[in-house]
């Protein structure tokens, strides 16, 4: 009975080629703006301890 009242696709969303493209670039450059983000954080992190040790 339930399964009369549920109805299920197969294909939920459909991408084109184009819009592949921009995904995977979008994906890679938040990628890059973490990994940058992180890095810079990190280079922070560590000027500041050793400020506060020279102190």
């Amino acid at each position: 009975m339930m399964n009369s009242t549920l109805r299920t696709d197969s294909k939920i969303v459909v991408a084109k080629n184009g819009t592949a493209i921009k995904s995977l670039f979008l994906k890679l450059f938040g990628l890059g703006m973490h990994l940058s983000i992180l890095i810079a954080g990190t280079n922070l992190a560590e000027k500041l301890w050793r400020a506060w040790g020279a102190c």
